[in-house]
C-alpha cells in the first residue's frame, strides 16, 4: 500500500485580501494604536514611567487608583536595596503599564508593620489595590547581586505585573546561542559518524598509557 498526500495547488495556498478588507484591517490597526497611545498618556499622567519615592501618606492613593503597582520597601544603608532600585528604574521606564514606587522603611512604619515587611529589599505587588504577592530579597533572582535585569523582568511577568519584552540584544544573543547549539550538534553527529569508519585494530594507537 502507498500513502497518498493531498496537496493544495500553489495558487490556492492563501487567498488575497480585497481592497475593502485591507482598508478594514488598517482601520482596526489604527484604532488599536490610538488606544495604546491614549493608555500610555493616561499612565504617564498617573505617575507611571519612572520609579518614584513616595511618603507614607501617599501610599493608599497610589496603590488604589492604578491597576498594577510594584512597591519597593528599602533602607538607605542596604546595598541590595540600591541594586534593586537601579534595576527598577530601568524597568519602570520600559513598562509604563505598571506603576513603580518605593518607600523608605524608616519613614513608613505603619505599612511596614501592616504588610509584615521583615526582610529587605521587599517588592510588594498590588492589583486593583489588593496585595497579590511579593518578591523578598534576591532568592528568586539567583541569590546573587549581579543578576541581569531580565531576571527581574521575568519574575514580574510571572506575577502578572508586566508583559515581558526582551531587548533586541537579548533576542540576538538567544538566536546566536541557538545557532551555535545546532552547529555543535551537527558537528558532533558528523564526527561520531566518522569514528565508526575507523579500523578497530587501531583504536589504541594514539593513547598514552604511561602513568
Amino acid at each position: 500500500r502507498y500513502l497518498t498526500v493531498n496537496r493544495r495547488p500553489m495558487s490556492a495556498a492563501r487567498p488575497t485580501l480585497t481592497e475593502h478588507e485591507l482598508e478594514k484591517f488598517r482601520e482596526r490597526r489604527l484604532k488599536q494604536l490610538k488606544q495604546q497611545q491614549s493608555a500610555r498618556q493616561r499612565w504617564l499622567a498617573q505617575g507611571h514611567g519612572r520609579l518614584r519615592d513616595i511618603e507614607e501618606g501617599q501610599f493608599l492613593n497610589e496603590v488604589t487608583h492604578t491597576e498594577r503597582v510594584c512597591a519597593h520597601f528599602y533602607h538607605n544603608d542596604f546595598n541590595r536595596c540600591k541594586i534593586l532600585t537601579s534595576h527598577l528604574e530601568r524597568i519602570a521606564a520600559k513598562y509604563v503599564e505598571c506603576k513603580f514606587i518605593q518607600l523608605n522603611v524608616e519613614k513608613t512604619p505603619f505599612f511596614v508593620t501592616k504588610l509584615k515587611v521583615r526582610v529587605l529589599p521587599t517588592l510588594c505587588f498590588f492589583k486593583d489595590g489588593k496585595n497579590t504577592g511579593r518578591l523578598v530579597g534576591f532568592e528568586e533572582l539567583g541569590n546573587i547581586d549581579d543578576f541581569p535585569t531580565s531576571a527581574l523582568e521575568e519574575a514580574l511577568e510571572n506575577e502578572g505585573m508586566i508583559e515581558y519584552r526582551p531587548e533586541a540584544e537579548e533576542v540576538r544573543q538567544e538566536m546566536h546561542d541557538e545557532s551555535m547549539r545546532k552547529r555543535t550538534i551537527q558537528s558532533g553527529t558528523v564526527q561520531s559518524g566518522s569514528l565508526n569508519n575507523d579500523d578497530d585494530d587501531n583504536d589504541d594507537d594514539d593513547l598514552d598509557w604511561s602513568m
